[in-house]
Formats: structure tokens, C-alpha cells, sequence
């Protein structure tokens, strides 16, 4: 039987999520606390709201571009940050 897990990994589960497509496991432990946990379901509204925001300040006609090496930067950052949790299931 697969365990619950807590807010922080369902927090966490939840912003990876939106970046990549989490394996059938952690989604179906995700669903299950988000079934039960009022707190986790408004967080993930909470992030919807955010990526909307950014999707329309991205389009804005007085968005500046992002440099290349700041966006080098970022990219090494996230990917060291994906290195430090292998194993969470997505595939």
C-alpha cells in the first residue's frame, strides 16, 4: 500500500510538476494527499495563478529579453538543484 506523503513533499512534488511530468507513483501519491489536504489544493491554485501571471508578463510587448549567460546561469542552477533529488519518480 503506498504511504502518504507530507505537505512539504506534496509542495515540492507540485512545483516539479509544472516544469516536468512526474511518474505514475508520485502522481498517484500526489492525488491522494491532494484529496485530503485543503491546504496542498489552494497551494496548487496558488501556482496556477503564478505561471499565468508570468505567461502574461512574458508576453508583454515591455518584457525584456533574458540575456544568454544569465539564462546559462539559471539552467546550471536548476539542474544542479534536479541532481540533488534523484529518484522522486518521474520519468
Amino acid at each position: 500500500m503506498m504511504g502518504m506523503i507530507s505537505c512539504r513533499e506534496a509542495g515540492y512534488y507540485l512545483s516539479l510538476e509544472r516544469e516536468q511530468t512526474l511518474g505514475w507513483p508520485l502522481r498517484a501519491k500526489l492525488s491522494m494527499h491532494l484529496a485530503v489536504c485543503r491546504n496542498c489544493r489552494r497551494y496548487r491554485v496558488q501556482l496556477r495563478w503564478i505561471d499565468q501571471a508570468m505567461d502574461s508578463l512574458a508576453e508583454s510587448p515591455h518584457a525584456l529579453p533574458l540575456p544568454d549567460e544569465a539564462r546559462a546561469r539559471i539552467a546550471a542552477k536548476l539542474n544542479s538543484l534536479n541532481a540533488d533529488h534523484p529518484g522522486d519518480g518521474a520519468a
